[in-house]
């Protein structure tokens, strides 16, 4: 899969995921996918522009023309580690780094086969809302997203989600509650959502991975093909 490939997967697959509590739409304008609300409401959410093909002082004066207005600005460049270069570049052009993530892919064709106690259990959408973990709600409705938990005597101790994206799936929500990390339930939880998206003739896996998530992945198969700056406009402060 190629970056810009996986970056479509990343912006269809977000904005889904932001419908979650306001409609929202991700929309290409020839170098940038800006994901935003689909209609116009009081306390309107920030934007995500993001940027993979073009260099940043095109994609600062594209994103103006566009005037999306209230914004994060995510760079993505083809490697697997970030390019000073382009924090320099935005920080001269009026915008302040706010970190870093990589950009995996997986093919899917090598999946591992964990297990947990207890189970990785595959819920419905009407029973996926009511998981609770580390404190965040549960996963909200997402119009065909797989969701997936490890419940132990009415707890939530992980969870994650699929999102079809066309023949790919975004990975969105992946959790494990502070006290149980480092139990292999977290890989548990990827490994069944990747059989299941197996099942359901998904291509590619795509996920952006913190830095935790980052020493995570590529024991799973997952590869590195990018990575995203995030900035933010220094008068947005």
């Amino acid at each position: 899969m190629t970056v810009p490939h996986a970056v479509r997967v990343f912006a269809l697959g977000f904005a889904q995921v932001r419908n979650r509590t306001f409609p929202a739409r991700a929309e290409w304008h020839e170098g940038l996918w800006v994901i935003q609300d689909a209609t116009p409401r009081r306390n309107r959410r920030k934007a995500e522009v993001v940027a993979a093909e073009i260099d940043a002082a095109d994609a600062v004066a594209l994103c103006r023309r566009l005037n999306p207005g209230r914004h994060f600005l995510c760079h993505i460049d083809p490697t697997p580690s970030p390019l000073p270069s382009t924090k320099h570049a935005y920080k001269a052009l009026g915008y302040r780094f706010l970190g870093t993530e990589g950009l995996f892919v997986h093919d899917l064709k090598n999946v591992p086969d964990l297990a947990s106690d207890p189970p990785v259990r595959a819920y419905p959408e009407e029973l996926a809302r009511t998981l609770r973990c580390q404190g965040k709600p549960g996963l909200p409705w997402v119009t065909g997203a797989r969701h997936y938990a490890v419940v132990e005597g009415g707890e939530v101790l992980g969870r994650v989600r699929s999102v079809p994206v066309d023949h790919d799936s975004w990975v969105s929500d992946l959790v494990v509650v502070a006290e149980r990390r480092g139990q292999g339930y977290g890989r548990a939880l990827m490994s069944a959502m990747m059989q299941d998206d197996v099942r359901h003739g998904v291509q590619t896996s795509v996920l952006l991975a913190s830095a935790d998530g980052a020493r995570l992945y590529p024991h799973l198969g997952y590869r590195c093909i990018g990575t995203l700056q995030l900035f933010g406009p220094v008068s947005a402060r």
